[in-house]
């Protein structure tokens, strides 16, 4: 399985940052490729939401879920591509 990991620093209180990239409908904001962010469902673990990402040209819709949430510490989402 692909894992894909990013690290950058932010000069902001976490709160405020994690927050912020928990929202899916921020989504579009700092992921370049993302046309709709939609159905979102939750919060924490079992938050759900769907999207639409445009890669070179092509549209692909997909489903996320949260597996795991730390409040200030941990987010992570399992990502699915709708066929």
């Amino acid at each position: 399985m692909a894992k894909v990991e990013r690290r950058f620093t932010i000069n902001a209180p976490i709160e405020k940052v994690f927050s912020y990239i928990t929202d899916p409908a921020n989504e579009m904001e700092y992921i370049p490729s993302v046309i709709d962010i939609r159905d979102i469902a939750g919060k924490g673990v079992g938050q759900r939401c769907s999207w639409t990402y445009k890669m070179v040209g092509i549209p692909l819709k997909g489903e996320a879920e949260v597996t795991e949430y730390i409040p200030n510490q941990q987010y992570v989402k399992r990502v699915r591509v709708v066929l």
